[in-house]
């Protein structure tokens, strides 16, 4: 998801810097004079500017501490201690992104620190508004096991108590709207469905309260753009309704070059997506017709949109969702990897998975010879679970299907005992904790196991008695019936198999 401040809200413009000390010389050939403490000032800005790595945000801080030096009666030091703390402020996303917490945390606190000193940013300082919005900001972007959004939303709701008229009052807003929608989702992943409920509703009404305070905002497309979400996103999605919204998103008479086009184009495509896969007689929309969106997303933001690449993912999955031509989603999926079209990837985990679920499900076809083997869709599986994708969220995904090219061709007599060992590295604590493939592993091992069971049978003397193997089938399949996997969708297929054994 892309939730990102610019920078450019919350610091100089370089070309309206310019231009400010070029008016005096405008329709003359006269050189104008830059005073020096405004010289080394606009230096550093231009270091903060130009970087996006820690490395230069961190000569960029240095620069605006050797302004603070040379300079101490400027009336730009207010402003030279607001970019240093910006300065951390974006060191600290950047560790807490490579998974660096212990950094994060202090470069938050050491922003947070700044934003809030009274003496280095004074609330008469024409940066005070900012650095309330950023106190703000360093609550809602870190991330911690008990989170910060309540702190967060105190934080913002003093931008607006004492900025009330401020150019930031509106960025507050739309915050305080994003900040009720994560505690939406944290409350979904709770199982709290009351309380996403109730705060999805509070999340759109600060959306909403943005629409209409803020006429010439231009957080207004975002905020119609969030408002889809919360439709999007509820526990049980109202998919209809978030399309509506969405659609608002490209009204003229609304909003003119909405900079949320392309995500709201993207979710049009996802709800249609879900709605074709309903199982109804005759849904609402076509997988056909969400392909359309995506294509909308990467033939309508060539160069903006970083949803050029999940849009093309999509295309493959609702080729894949059709069931009907895997060789087509194939193509799809590869297509995300051609750098010329998307040179910066979010979803190559996603796109690798499914090409190695597109060559297994080739590998299947009943036609000789197949166009893949499962031996080349485990190769795509393993690339997932390689040092590749440290943190994605489908590690364990591939490893269960890496099992799966095993169990579906036992053609040699160590498949189902290669099949077991690698479903359970699943269920392996030390690999994967709460593993979203969990009961899939699980319910295969009682597979596997009957199917083992059933050889040993036709077997002359086989290595381990049927009886037993049929045993330990049933006490595989019994574990799905748990508490532990009260959601899974494979209990039913599970009791039947105990009765089959």
């Amino acid at each position: 998801m892309r939730y990102i401040l610019l920078k450019n809200q919350l610091k100089f413009s370089i070309t309206t810097v310019v231009c400010v000390f070029l008016l005096s010389a405008c329709g003359s050939n006269s050189i104008p004079t830059i005073a020096p403490d405004r010289a080394a000032f606009n230096a550093a800005v231009v270091a903060f500017d130009i970087t996006t790595d820690a490395a230069t945000l961190t000569t960029a801080e240095l620069a605006f501490a050797n302004f603070i030096r040379d300079f101490p009666a400027s009336s730009l030091v207010d402003d030279a201690y607001y970019y240093i703390a910006r300065s951390k402020h974006e060191r600290a996303k950047l560790a807490q992104s490579a998974l660096d917490l212990i950094t994060a945390t202090t470069l938050f606190t050491d922003a947070r620190n700044i934003y809030s000193d009274g003496l280095k940013i004074p609330p008469t300082s024409n940066k005070a508004d900012n650095a309330q919005l950023q106190i703000g900001k360093t609550y809602y972007d870190q991330a911690t096991p008990t989170d910060n959004y309540a702190q967060a939303l105190i934080e913002f709701g003093k931008v607006l108590a004492n900025f009330s008229t401020s150019s930031v009052a509106d960025d507050a807003q739309y915050y305080i709207g994003r900040t009720k929608h994560e505690q939406a989702l944290l409350a979904q992943i709770a199982l709290d469905t009351p309380a996403a409920t109730a705060l999805f509703n509070d999340a759109r009404f600060e959306y909403n309260k943005l629409l209409i305070t803020y006429v010439l905002s231009t957080r207004r497309d975002d905020a119609q753009y969030q408002i889809g979400r919360t439709y999007y996103d509820l526990t049980l999605p109202d998919y209809t309704q978030a399309i509506t919204e969405f659609n608002r998103v490209f009204d003229t008479t609304l909003f003119t070059a909405p900079s949320a086009g392309d995500d709201a184009r993207y979710y049009i495509g996802r709800s249609k997506h879900e709605l074709a896969l309903l199982p109804v007689a005759a849904p609402d929309y076509t997988l056909t017709q969400a392909r359309a969106e995506y294509s909308l997303v990467i033939t309508g933001y060539p160069l903006s949109s970083n949803r050029r690449d999940d849009a093309q993912y999509q295309i493959g999955r609702a080729h894949f969702d059709e069931g009907l031509n895997f060789a087509t989603a194939l193509a799809a999926f590869e297509a995300v990897f051609v750098a010329t079209n998307f040179p910066v990837l979010s979803v190559a985990d996603d796109a690798r998975y499914y090409i190695g679920r597109s060559k297994h499900e080739l590998a299947l076809l009943p036609v000789v010879p197949p166009a893949f083997t499962l031996a080349d869709a485990r190769i795509e599986y393993l690339q997932v679970t390689s040092a590749n994708f440290p943190g994605s969220n489908r590690l364990d995904d591939a490893q269960f299907q890496i099992g799966k090219t095993y169990f579906d061709e036992p053609t040699l007599a160590n498949h189902y005992t290669l099949a077991l060992d690698e479903f359970n590295k699943v269920l392996n604590p030390a690999l994967f904790t709460a593993p979203s493939a969990g009961d899939n592993a699980q319910y295969y091992i009682g597979r596997t196991k009957h199917e083992q069971a059933l050889l040993a049978q036709i077997a002359v003397n086989p290595v381990t008695p049927a009886a037993t193997l049929f045993n330990e089938a049933r006490s595989a399949y019994n574990v799905l019936l748990t508490p532990t996997y009260a959601l899974s969708s494979l209990r039913d297929d599970a009791q039947y198999r105990i009765g089959r054994t």
